[in-house]
């Protein structure tokens, strides 16, 4: 088994292209370097997907992959977690967060 993080943010209007790719840098400069994070993955919504079942109202994506819900945990509260938070919270004007067991 392994669990899955899976998270789409909205930035607020009018963010700068070289915020959106910072965030997106971050996630491997700092999130893959927490311990119990299997693989990471972020980048932009694909804008050219508009499937009537796509979901359109984000503009990063992220997946983090754990050995299980524990290795989530660990991450939740890991100081590179907070960091990448931090950085880039003022950005979002909406989060959706989708956490499933695989």
């Amino acid at each position: 088994m392994s669990y899955v993080h899976v998270v789409c943010f909205t930035l607020n209007p009018g963010t700068p292209d070289d915020r959106l790719r910072a965030q997106i840098a971050d996630a491997d400069a700092l999130l893959a370097g927490i311990p119990t994070v299997r693989m990471v993955r972020s980048g932009p919504r694909d804008r050219a997907m508009q499937r009537p079942v796509s979901v359109t109202d984000f503009d990063i994506g992220l997946a983090v992959i754990f050995d299980d819900k524990a290795g989530y945990e660990v991450y939740a509260d890991h100081p590179l977690h907070v960091e990448y938070v931090n950085r880039h919270k003022e950005g979002w004007a909406k989060v959706s967060v989708i956490d499933f067991e695989a």
